[in-house]
């Protein structure tokens, strides 16, 4: 049978730990971590809170839909109809695979649409959620359903973020992204262990680490216990006053078993989360299952619940990103703008280029006039003496159909015309010159908009 992933088979009929424990969390966890993602919404400690949330709250409901409106994104309603619970009538189970922006939470109940709207795992309807765990070593939030089926959530926040429906047998019936690709496959998943000893054993985690003493302790850390990724790398080095670039040859023994320590702090504390969002002005930047001291300095929000916190999280980035495409949208308009203005001011510029000849215009026309007993009608080219300029020779041209009064009278006319023209150009130049320096304004009264309030307040008095 063709696989999917290879060679870690899960046991669906195996119980997953549901509290940490130093010697298990880490075969739990150790792949799943948030990387270079700080928002942390899709880190094992994050995902395995929200899945015991979960857990507590669909225990025993059944599910009424499963569909999907928004690319990316499944909706799931569920009804219990032993019971009062508010939230499952109120609400919908939201999952996002989007390879930019993976979740999972309750939100308001979800409104479907009449049009666009697609009905999916329809198997599964009327099933009941007999469990929610996590798949040990990934980050995949598994629904146990009372049929044996098992519906899987895999939240990488990568492409290879899916949904999928296995029965008993770990055959994928349907996934939710490229169900051809998957349909029939047979569900396993690969992932490779470090040696866990590091995680309950100082003297393991010391001789790991000094395995590359040139390395950065920061960089060792996160090698050594993948778990803590890097925001909670940056916790233990500063709640053990060591700088992240400090090398690890310069460590002694006692501030590495400082390390270690606050390692087990931190784990300790997990297994009690306090959801925490850290914001940068009005962009929550940080998800945290517990409060960070390195960042003490931020401004933060601790929830009651995860679910409270993701859904607060994922509203604000969400306002965060209409925010920015609206900022977008006025930046390509007064850029527009700007391009427009600009082409306008050169077109000027070599307009008064041009506008320069009427004094030239007008000194032919009055060397014209003073030798007009010189010159004849039929006369096209001539050279006289130029009586304003130390009588240097000067070559004219001249229409042969005029009389050499006309040709004056026309150069006179040419010249008129030019200060006419250099006029009207040199006051929208002005103008243009004016519009620039606001629209330069204006770029730069936007860039300085990060809230939503002020992007309100830059529209009105703009």
């Amino acid at each position: 049978m063709n696989k999917m992933y290879t060679p870690y088979r899960h046991n669906p009929h195996s119980d997953s730990v549901q509290f940490f424990e130093y010697r298990q969390v880490f075969k739990y966890i150790v792949d799943n971590f948030l990387g270079g993602n700080q928002r942390m919404l899709t880190h094992y400690f994050t995902l395995h809170a929200i899945s015991g949330e979960l857990h507590s709250t669909l225990m025993g409901a059944s599910i009424t839909e499963i569909f999907t409106q928004q690319k990316n994104e499944l909706v799931i309603s569920f009804s219990n109809s032993g019971g009062d619970n508010k939230l499952l009538s109120d609400c919908s189970l939201s999952i996002s695979v989007s390879p930019k922006l993976n979740y999972i939470f309750f939100r308001e109940k979800v409104s479907r649409a009449k049009k666009n709207s697609v009905d999916l795992f329809q198997n599964i309807i009327g099933t009941s959620v007999a469990k929610i765990t996590m798949l040990p070593y990934d980050r995949t939030i598994q629904f146990t359903l009372d049929n044996g089926c098992r519906l899987l959530a895999k939240l990488y926040n990568t492409i290879e973020s899916n949904i999928v429906l296995v029965d008993d047998h770990s055959v994928i019936v349907e996934a939710f992204k490229d169900d051809k690709r998957y349909r029939g496959k047979e569900f396993v998943i690969e992932r490779s262990i470090p040696d866990e000893r590091v995680l309950h054993d100082f003297g393991a985690f010391n001789n790991t680490a000094m395995k590359d003493t040139s390395a950065t302790i920061f960089v060792r850390l996160k090698h050594v216990i993948p778990i803590l990724g890097s925001t909670l790398a940056r916790e233990v080095l500063h709640r053990t006053n060591v700088d992240e670039k400090t090398k690890v040859h310069s460590l002694d023994e006692m501030e590495l078993r400082g390390m270690y320590e606050e390692i087990q702090n931190i784990l300790n504390e997990i297994g009690h989360p306090q959801p925490t969002i850290y914001y940068r002005g009005d962009e929550a930047k940080v998800l945290s299952m517990i409060p960070l001291t390195h960042l003490a300095g931020s401004r933060a929000e601790t929830f009651q619940s995860v679910n409270e916190a993701i859904r607060s999280f994922i509203v604000r980035t969400f306002r965060l990103q209409n925010i920015e495409q609206d900022k977008k949208r006025i930046l390509e308009r007064i850029k527009a703008e700007l391009t427009r203005a600009h082409r306008a001011i050169d077109a000027l510029n070599e307009q008064l280029t041009n506008a320069l000849a009427a004094e030239e215009y007008e000194h032919i026309g009055k060397l014209i006039m003073a030798n007009l007993q010189h010159l004849t009608k039929g006369t096209k080219v001539v050279e006289i003496p130029d009586i304003f300029s130390n009588d240097k020779s000067i070559r004219l041209t001249l229409d042969p159909k005029l009389t050499p009064a006309r040709n004056a009278e026309r150069y006179f006319e040419k010249a008129k015309q030019t200060k006419v023209v250099r006029a009207e150009a040199e006051g929208r130049l002005h103008t243009l010159e004016k519009k620039v320096s606001h629209l330069e304004k204006l770029l730069l009264h936007l860039d300085n908009c990060h809230t939503l309030d002020q992007l309100k307040e830059f529209k009105k008095e703009y």
